[in-house]
C-alpha cells in the first residue's frame, strides 16, 4: 500500500495553516481570522476542488506494536526507570531491575509484543 501524496494529508494542512497563522499573527497582529477558522476555509477550498485531506489514526496496537515497543534496550530502559522511582518513594522495594524487566517482557508477551535485541532488516 503506497502513502497518499502529500496534499491529501490533513496533518500537512494543519502545519501549513499555522505556519502561515503564525507568520500573519506576526505581521499582523489584529488578523481576524483564528487558526481553527482558516483551517476549515483551506479544508472546504480542498473539497470544491475535490481534495479530501484524512487522518489516518493506526489504533493503539499499531501505533505501539511498531518501532521503539520492538527494542528489548527501550524496555531495559523502561525497567531502570520504574526501579528508580520505586527505590526513590519505597527505598527497601524488594524488586530488582531484572524481575522488573521480566515483568515488562511478561506483560509485553500477552499483546504479542517480543522485543529484540537487534532490529530485523
Amino acid at each position: 500500500m503506497s502513502n497518499p501524496p502529500i496534499y491529501k494529508s490533513l496533518t500537512f494542512w494543519t502545519l501549513l495553516v499555522g505556519l502561515v497563522m503564525f507568520a500573519m499573527t506576526f505581521y499582523v497582529p489584529a488578523f481576524p481570522l483564528t487558526i481553527p477558522n482558516v483551517l476549515a476555509l483551506v479544508l472546504f477550498a480542498l473539497g470544491l476542488i475535490g481534495v479530501y485531506p484524512t487522518f489516518k489514526a493506526r489504533g493503539f496496537r499499531g501505533a505501539f506494536a511498531g518501532g521503539i515497543a520492538n527494542s528489548l534496550a527501550f524496555w531495559q530502559l523502561v525497567a531502570g526507570f520504574v526501579l528508580f522511582i520505586f527505590t526513590y518513594f519505597a527505598p527497601d522495594f524488594p524488586f530488582s531491575n531484572e524481575t522488573i524487566l521480566g515483568v515488562i517482557l511478561f506483560i509485553l508477551s500477552l499483546f504479542g509484543i517480543k522485543p529484540e535485541l537487534r532490529a530485523r532488516q
